[in-house]
């Protein structure tokens, strides 16, 4: 069995609320902006594998993934929802040689933060930027 089904027997049976953190981004992040309402930026391609592992599929089904967080794309800044579960870029917090199309003052580096709620199932996230202030995030509605 599974830790998180481990930890959802030993809670009568309901997921406890989760937290998923990698670098890559699933193929899910380019639906998700294809597709839905996103908050934040996308000024690079969605690095994702081509070939789909179903590690989304499997966090839909276990219940308890209320939010992904990734890396790699170190020009994307955005967060979707996708059946439920929250899709989050970070912010590069540091400038890379291929962002020098981007001007730095227009996507500062930073960092996303998470506010947890005890007792709830839900979560804030916002983008502080180096010189403190929070990021004002475009809202994108996708052309379908």
């Amino acid at each position: 069995m599974s830790e998180s089904g481990k930890l959802a027997e030993q809670n009568s049976g309901t997921p406890l609320p989760a937290l998923a953190f990698f670098h890559i981004p699933l193929p899910e992040y380019a639906e998700v902006w294809n597709t839905k309402v996103c908050e934040g930026h996308c000024y690079e391609g969605i690095s994702s594998p081509r070939i789909n592992s179903g590690f989304f599929a499997a966090m839909l089904e276990m219940g308890d993934v209320m939010g992904t967080f990734v890396g790699h794309d170190h020009a994307n800044d955005y967060c979707g929802t996708l059946h439920g579960i929250r899709l989050c870029y970070g912010r590069s917090t540091r400038y890379v040689s291929y962002e020098d199309g981007i001007r730095k003052d227009k996507f500062p580096t930073g960092a996303r933060v998470i506010r947890l709620k005890a007792g709830e199932r839900q979560f804030e996230t916002w983008i502080r930027q180096n010189d403190g202030r929070i990021a004002e995030l475009p809202v994108h509605s996708p052309d379908i």
